[in-house]
């Protein structure tokens, strides 16, 4: 993970200098290839995407061509070599992508291509009555643990299938057309298909912004190794500790009302829970900041009206006769949708907003995002799908694929990080000094003994995405360079710092420390052009004394047991602490000891890549050996008793 220049991370230029046309993206290459070398122009090729093309696109693989052509004749020997590399890297990649797609076509010519002209509402049918399926049953064991991969791995691939429907011209029509059960047995067979696919594009991100190695075929079969380790840690340990997060809330909320047998309660709960999702995702605790010129609240209750229909929906028609569409799924034209925002609420200019982001397109991230699929003129939800539905989470994965501006201060997110520098009684201010026209403002600066730190705080929305993450990345680097600047200033006029920090004129400042805090979780330790960068979670446990903790489900009961395995945790906090904390932080230890590098083994190809082989959440006596080991390492031998 090169954070030193993570300009790999950063595609969106890479991918607006390729809109600007073919001229422009050719001289622009060429400048970088005088002034950084052949080495940078690849990696820009492979983070702009026109290296491989998705969908047998024909467009952005002539313009690789071209590039490729224009540079050969312009490099020496050894950087031919390097770009020969690229096309043959390339070219396995989009022969992986061929073989899948022929497989799939095989599949579906043998058994007759289901109805041509109906395939879509066919799928749509076909995924409902899974899903529908797997919610039968909610018991809280394995079969239970079962069922939510299945479902959210149904769910992570319907928005894959329905963008192969666009790019193949499949038409989107039928709302009303009666479906026989055999093809919904056969259209149910694209889930298996892409899921498949999603590891093929998880593969092909991790290859575009980071570094894959691509080995020679072992018994005629392709393996990808993903050998950027710090990069792929920090993303699936950050969604790791989230998910935890966010499981932690949940199973705290719904054990207070599960002897209350009260469905009313349990709801209030849930709703609560959104809100509280949703100032974590967003990283601000009034939710008044707006997205496109809508506040993140009324975002939120939008998308919570769909819901709600489809909890409406299901309880209504709990016995469904007849697979059609309006029998299965809520369908609706734009102006029964727009009548139902309008009571509820929002304005003509809002519902527009809100209806574009939340129609499902070829440039949608998935289905959960973009939830409303345009079939005829109705505008279906698949209400099973959509009941376990994360507001928050969909929104900001939608904002951040569309590149939505979410650049917000973050007020609330200072105020508790000052509570916890007071609870500690640690000395805290914020800096301000106005130079001519410049200014120099830091967020909050604190004392630790003889050193001075400076903090800057910056709200992000939480990544997912192998994308998502390249990006997020790409953001915090940038935003060193504020830090920094501010930090330079005020650390050359030391008086300024006594003064506003109210320390006396001959306190010696020994150190100088610049820490960077965002309220999206960070995966790896981080230290960049001189700045720690940490998360507010583990920050905020940090000075409240609080160490990770494990969690522990039995009979319904709901336990935390906290690690006593380090040190910065006990005692005051000290420089030396806060420091050893910066550049280890204790949450992402553990979970790093709960990976390990596997090679998966797929129908057309390996990936070798980090798998969690040890669990987060236990439920009951399902600890085993190998967890054992590993839980005694961090935790009290007493929890496992």
């Amino acid at each position: 993970m090169n954070l030193l220049d993570p300009d790999n991370y950063n595609f969106y230029k890479f991918e607006n200098e390729i809109k600007k046309g073919f001229d422009n993206i050719l001289a622009y290459l060429l400048s970088i290839l005088e002034s950084q070398g052949i080495d940078k122009v690849i990696s820009i090729i492979k983070a702009s995407g026109i290296a491989v093309s998705f969908y047998e696109d024909t467009k952005n693989k002539e313009i690789f061509n071209k590039i490729i052509d224009t540079l050969l004749p312009l490099i020496k020997d050894d950087e031919k070599r390097k770009v020969n590399n690229l096309i043959t890297e390339s070219e396995i990649i989009e022969d992986i992508i061929a073989k899948f797609n022929q497989m799939r076509s095989a599949y579906f010519d043998k058994l007759g291509k289901e109805v041509d002209k109906y395939q879509v509402v066919s799928y749509l049918l076909s995924l409902e009555r899974y899903l529908y399926g797997l919610s039968g049953n909610t018991d809280t064991s394995k079969n239970f643990n079962l069922k939510v991969a299945l479902r959210d791995s149904a769910i992570e691939s319907t928005g894959m299938i329905l963008k192969f429907f666009m790019f193949n011209n499949y038409e989107f029509c039928g709302s009303n057309k009666f479906i026989e059960a055999q093809y919904l047995d056969i259209s149910s067979k694209h889930i298996f298909f892409s899921t498949y696919w999603n590891e093929i594009n998880d593969m092909i991100e991790y290859w575009k912004y980071s570094e894959v190695n691509i080995l020679g075929e072992i018994h005629n079969k392709i393996t990808f190794e993903i050998s950027d380790n710090e990069f792929e840690l920090n993303n699936i340990i950050s969604n790791e500790r989230f998910v935890n997060l966010r499981e932690g809330w949940q199973m705290s909320a719904v054990g207070k009302v599960l002897n209350k047998e009260s469905d009313y309660e349990l709801s209030d709960q849930l709703e609560k829970l959104t809100y509280l999702f949703s100032t974590l995702y967003f990283g601000t605790p009034t939710l008044e900041e707006k997205v496109e010129n809508i506040k993140l609240s009324k975002w939120i209750k939008a998308y919570q009206l769909l819901i709600n229909e489809c909890k409406r929906f299901l309880a209504t028609h709990a016995r469904r006769n007849g697979y059609r569409i309006k029998n299965y799924c809520i369908s609706k034209t734009k102006k029964m949708w727009k009548e139902l925002y309008l009571k509820n609420g929002f304005s003509n200019i809002e519902f527009e907003s809100i209806f574009n982001i939340f129609t499902f397109n070829n440039k949608s991230q998935d289905i959960l995002d973009c939830p409303l699929i345009k079939v005829d003129d109705q505008f279906v939800l698949i209400p099973s799908l959509m009941i376990y539905a994360d507001p928050a989470r969909a929104l900001s994965s939608n904002f951040l694929t569309r590149n939505s501006k979410l650049s917000f201060k973050g007020k609330g997110f200072e105020d508790r990080l000052k509570a916890g520098f007071k609870i500690n009684k640690i000395k805290y201010s914020p800096l301000y000094k106005r130079v001519n026209d410049t200014e120099y403002e830091c967020d909050v600066a604190f004392v630790m003994e003889n050193d001075i730190f400076f903090v800057e705080c910056k709200a992000h929305v939480q990544p997912y995405t192998t994308r998502q993450h390249a990006n997020h990345l790409f953001k915090l680097y940038k935003e060193t360079a504020q830090i920094n600047r501010i930090a330079d200033f005020f650390s050359n006029n030391p008086t300024l710092i006594k003064e506003q920090l109210t320390l006396d004129n001959d306190f010696q400042i020994e150190n100088y420390h610049r820490i960077l805090i965002t309220t999206s979780m960070i995966g790896r330790p981080l230290e960049v052009n001189g700045v720690y960068i940490i998360d507010e979670s583990s920050f905020n446990m940090f000075l409240s004394r609080t160490p990770p903790s494990l969690m522990l489900i039995n009979e319904g009961a709901f336990k935390q047991h906290f690690t006593q395995k380090f040190d910065v945790y006990h005692g005051s906090i000290t420089v030396n602490k806060i420091i050893d904390f910066l550049k280890s932080p204790p949450q992402i230890e553990i979970l790093k000891s709960f990976y390990s590098k596997r090679v998966m083994k797929l129908d057309l190809f390996d990936i070798c890549r980090h798998a969690k082989t040890n669990k987060t959440v236990y439920m009951g006596n399902e600890i085993n050996d190998l967890d054992e080991d590993l839980l005694n390492k961090y935790y009290s031998e007493q929890i496992l008793q």
